[in-house]
């Protein structure tokens, strides 16, 4: 299912992680699309698409959980599927309450709040890269 967004002032908490995607997380490619790449060209990102995935509710009283993956379109016309983000519903409104942003290989990179459930980020926290991931603590 195709993830689209109504805008009701403020930044919603979706249009906030789409944003947090395209620049911060996934760095900013340019966006050609249809184009094709030619003997020689570089192959580069040309577009994206936020696809969002079954939501698990039958799972009282954890929250609803969607996950939300990226499809990545390519030059040369072939398309990746990334992780995105997971949106955690705790109240079971329909709207997010918390999102887990991923990075492209499906680790956490930062947690987005909506902590007075109006659909609006109050607070993100991003997560530490680990430098060395076979270090263990002792």
């Amino acid at each position: 299912m195709e993830r689209t967004e109504k805008k009701t002032g403020g930044v919603g908490i979706s249009g906030m992680v789409v944003a947090m995607l395209a620049v911060g997380f996934l760095g900013g490619c340019s966006s050609t699309p249809g184009k094709t790449t030619a003997p020689g060209d570089p192959v580069v990102p040309t577009d994206r698409k936020l696809v969002r995935g079954d939501t698990l509710k039958n799972f009282s009283p954890l929250p609803m959980v969607t996950p939300v993956k990226i499809h990545q379109n390519f030059s040369d016309g072939h398309q990746e599927v990334l992780s995105g983000y997971i949106e955690y519903d705790f109240n079971r409104d329909g709207r997010p309450d918390m999102l887990e942003i991923q990075t492209p290989d499906g680790q956490p990179s930062a947690y987005a709040y909506d902590f007075n459930l109006d659909g609006i980020i109050d607070g993100v926290e991003r997560v530490p890269a680990l430098q060395n991931k076979n270090h263990s603590p002792k």
